[in-house]
């Protein structure tokens, strides 16, 4: 029975290869650049073949997983014609000179390519990196959504998550029990697994959809190591699901993590990706059939700076759900992209204002006074809808001229000493509060007249109140004192 903790999540977090890059670890454009360069002759004219059959089939041609795919079909291909006197199929290669040499070539770049995995993928970067990377967005998800557990999918074949969960204050349980000398794959640890969080830090339950470079098979089942060792290039080391074909999802490790995958998108309301493409085939159905199953399934997805070639190919992909934030994943709690992932995850506030009259006196009349000075102040009720996770930086009141332009008039929260002072108290409190509480709350907002006897507001006179939060855009509100 699959655990109901995981499976019920709100909020799942999906990383591609966009998540791993700032640890420097290559996205799969660098990796092919790096890959092409390696290659022979003969090596990298059975890479362009390919390229050109999958672009003819509309498939992206530099997909190293699709090139994966089909080399082991071209290596199937040579088994068979080794091992099997009823296959015949060999003899379309022409001369056994020309066979000889195209298994060779189809050999070279898989090893390469393995080769390469083996060294890009197999190392783990420091604890500082990986602090400063992830801990930031999952302190963001705990934030905002409060889950005893989070959900972690991903397609990369490097160990940054482990390596982030040894040196965070989070667990994370990804799959494999402790044993004397290896650790040993146990799908039964997601189905029993029981969240402790620490400190309000939610905990992980890691999913890697197409294995990692620090699996590898014994003959008696998958093993993992925290970094690929020497020597394990040769034990079958690499775990990598073919991204054409749906037979590694039948099969374990990944029949689990697909199974999450699948019941975890039918729950969720959100699901947030980073530094993923889209481009696996058997995902692109996963997430279409979610969307379908799921209407109120949302997905947000950062994917860099400049990324908005991408809108189309994601939307297919992942419905009219999508939003997408062109800001790069970056270390750092003032990262760009996690204010925006904040906005685009939590409901845009609602502001109403009503006038009330010159009922307190709660400020002075002049720059920076903040003290009462005997003088009712004109006082505007404000009704405010927000998210309790809204932090209010400052709150602005301006008058309006008949056109509906900024005149002079202006007080503000923030003590600049320049600007008149607007007062906030909380209706039933006797003490003034700089901001109102960030949940839903009526407020009093007063604000000093002219000291001379004349006034700003007049009947018919009109107002903006204008309230900044952290990461969102300013939230304006008009009123107009009655006739």
């Amino acid at each position: 029975m699959l655990n109901q903790q995981i499976t019920s999540a709100k909020v799942i977090l999906f990383l591609g290869a966009g998540a791993s890059q700032p640890l420097g670890f290559p996205t799969m454009e660098s990796f092919m650049d790096i890959l092409e360069a390696e290659l022979n002759g003969g090596e990298l004219a059975v890479l362009n073949n390919m390229y050109f059959g999958y672009a003819s089939a509309g498939v992206p041609g530099r997909d190293l997983e699709t090139v994966l795919e089909n080399l082991r079909r071209y290596l199937m291909f040579f088994e068979l014609a080794e091992h099997d006197p009823n296959f015949t199929g060999l003899r379309i290669l022409g001369s056994a000179s020309e066979a000889a040499a195209l298994r060779e070539a189809v050999n070279g770049v898989n090893g390469k390519i393995l080769d390469m995995m083996f060294h890009h993928y197999g190392y783990q970067p420091n604890e500082a990196k990986l602090t400063g990377l992830y801990e930031p967005l999952f302190g963001l998800m705990d934030q905002l959504f409060h889950q005893p557990v989070l959900p972690v999918f991903t397609t990369n074949y490097d160990s940054a998550i482990e390596g982030y969960t040894d040196a965070a204050p989070r667990n994370c349980e990804f799959g494999f029990r402790e044993g004397r000398m290896r650790r040993s794959w146990n799908p039964q640890l997601f189905h029993t697994f029981s969240p402790k969080p620490r400190r309000g830090a939610s905990e992980l339950v890691l999913f890697k959809l197409h294995g990692s470079v620090t699996w590898y098979e014994d003959g008696v089942g998958v093993k993992y190591v925290s970094e690929a060792q020497a020597g394990l290039r040769d034990m079958k080391n690499m775990v990598i699901y073919p991204g054409e074909t749906k037979v590694g999802m039948l099969e374990e490790p990944y029949c689990t993590c697909y199974t999450y995958l699948k019941r975890c998108l039918e729950n969720a309301s959100n699901v947030v990706m980073v530094g993923y493409s889209c481009r696996d085939r058997i995902l692109q159905r996963v997430f279409q059939e979610a969307t379908f199953d799921n209407p109120e399934l949302r997905f947000v997805v950062v994917n860099g700076r400049g990324c908005e070639n991408t809108r189309e190919t994601l939307g297919e992909s992942l419905g009219q759900s999508l939003v997408l934030i062109a800001e790069d994943f970056e270390p750092g709690e003032e990262a760009p992209y996690l204010a925006k992932l904040h906005a685009a995850l939590v409901p845009a506030p609602v502001a109403e204002v009503k006038w009330l009259g010159k009922t307190h006196d709660l400020v002075g009349a002049g720059p920076g006074l903040w003290a009462p000075d005997g003088i009712a102040d004109t006082v505007f009720e404000l009704q405010l809808q927000a998210d309790n996770r809204d932090m209010i930086q400052r709150i602005d009141l301006r008058r309006l001229d008949e056109s509906g332009a900024e005149a002079a008039e202006h007080w503000t929260t923030l003590d600049d000493g320049t600007t008149w002072p607007l007062g906030v108290l909380r209706r039933g409190a006797k003490k003034l509060q700089e901001f109102p509480s960030p949940a839903t709350e009526v407020v009093l907002l007063a604000a000093s007249d002219r000291p001379d006897g004349e006034s700003w507001f007049g009947a018919g006179d009109s107002f903006r109140v204008d309230i900044a939060f952290k990461g969102r855009e300013v939230l304006s509100a008009l009123v107009q004192i009655p006739n």
